[in-house]
């Protein structure tokens, strides 16, 4: 970023924006607020005192270093995005946030407090994650995070170490996951069945869909290895030829009806 003075904004500011993104003038009666691109370094204090009905806060695309403390006052907020800026670390966020995308920062890191959030949709793509231990708290089986989360993008970071492949089943109702472009994939053999057995309600791997169809070509890879995974392929391809057999013959009944109807 090319800023290097500090640099926040004043209430008036924050006032004057609001207004122009067809808010009101009154601080707390706004319940969203857009400040992306306005150089900013440090979420303004101001921010956090006066527009305390906030359910919705925009700071991508600015020259933010850190979450400060004073922005868990913000009660009501449901989604923060924050991606396109510097942040190296995930940290006080509110409690009540429901989305937040900090994606192409400098994280390397995630605060365990965040863990406390309902979260159903986390981006941290194209960032700094590498150590385990820096971010395993995200995939604390008894968090509220852990039971709440839908959509986690991890994609793109620098993530080694393969035992993350151990951690994301922790996450029971992920539907959404993104781990493409990490350097763990490169060791990871059968990457995609040994996630679908793993993640029951998955429906989206990185940019694929989990179909029913892999998914049981998957499950039988885990029951039997390669070899009842080519039984099952058998097996699906013979389901799929007696549909379009049935299919056949249905359209087949009809024409003859039609046929026997128009005769009489």
């Amino acid at each position: 970023h090319p800023c290097t003075m500090p640099h926040t904004l004043t209430l008036d500011q924050l006032l004057k924006i609001a207004e122009k993104n067809d808010g009101y003038q009154f601080a707390e009666l706004n319940d969203k607020l857009h400040l992306q691109y306005q150089s900013l370094t440090l979420i303004p204090q101001d921010l956090c005192t006066h527009f305390t009905q906030l359910k919705a806060l925009y700071l991508n695309n600015n020259a933010i270093s850190t979450l400060p403390p004073y922005l868990l006052s913000l009660k009501l907020l449901k989604s923060l995005y924050l991606q396109v800026n510097s942040l190296s670390a995930l940290e006080n966020l509110p409690h009540s946030l429901r989305t937040c995308n900090a994606n192409e920062n400098c994280i390397s890191s995630i605060h365990p407090d965040v863990t406390k959030c309902p979260l159903q949709d986390l981006s941290l793509a194209q960032n700094y994650l590498r150590d385990l231990d820096d971010f395993k708290c995200l995939f604390d089986k008894d968090s509220e995070l852990a039971q709440s989360l839908n959509i986690l993008n991890l994609e793109r970071n620098q993530i080694q170490d393969e035992g993350i492949m151990h951690l994301v089943p922790c996450l029971k109702n992920l539907r959404y996951l993104k781990l493409q472009g990490n350097p763990f994939l490169r060791k990871v053999k059968h990457y995609r069945m040994k996630l679908i057995c793993s993640l029951p309600q998955l429906t989206f791997l990185d940019e694929n869909p989990v179909t029913e169809e892999e998914r049981r070509l998957a499950l039988a890879w885990e029951r039997g290895g390669m070899d009842e995974l080519r039984k099952e392929k058998v097996r699906l391809a013979e389901e799929r030829q007696r549909k379009v057999d049935e299919n056949h013959k249905f359209m087949d009944d009809l024409m003859n009806e039609a046929r026997r109807e128009k005769g009489g």
